[in-house]
């Protein structure tokens, strides 16, 4: 927390009905600046890795993530997935193809 202002929590041991950000959510960093939150289950049967819940993180004043948070959570989900050997899918869409960031 005292080094990106980020309260990281893990749900895993509370009631459903108490938890905010899902039951193992991961934060999502991109460059210095953690952006949002994601909570992934891998159905392996189904080759898919569900996004569950996706939150951005809110930033001075905004009130929509950036397209760049947007095209940085995306493609950290669809290389997460790729690299599990699962398809990325949300709200029952494909994710697109991981974008490579400079």
């Amino acid at each position: 927390r005292r080094l990106f202002g980020f309260d990281q929590v893990l749900e895993i041991f509370k009631p459903k009905s108490t938890r905010v950000y899902g039951y193992y959510c991961l934060p999502v960093l991109a460059g210095e600046r953690l952006i949002a939150r994601v909570d992934l289950k891998a159905d392996r049967k189904s080759g898919r890795l569900q996004v569950l819940s996706l939150r951005y993180e809110k930033r001075d004043g905004e009130r929509a993530p950036s397209a760049t948070d947007v095209q940085a959570t995306t493609g950290a989900i669809a290389r997460y997935a790729e690299n599990l050997g699962l398809e990325a899918r949300f709200r029952g869409r494909r994710l697109p193809a991981p974008v490579e960031m400079n």
